[in-house]
């Protein structure tokens, strides 16, 4: 089991797209992308650490992923 950190996914922030110039045309596109890269570097034994801003759009939308 590997113990593996990332930060600041944000999840469901449009306005992040631009604020970090992220190459992507929307959101959905955005939260593909990154749980695809997650999902490669991990297997179902790894603990995933999540530090920073995780989702926007409140608790509904945090629980889809």
């Amino acid at each position: 089991m590997a113990h593996l950190f990332t930060a600041d996914p944000h999840f469901g922030h449009a306005r992040i797209i631009d604020f970090c110039n992220r190459p992507l045309a929307s959101i959905a596109e955005m939260d593909s992308h990154i749980l695809t890269r997650m999902q490669a570097a991990m297997t179902p034994d790894d603990d995933l650490w999540v530090i920073g801003d995780f989702a926007f759009g409140g608790p509904d939308r945090a629980a889809r992923f």
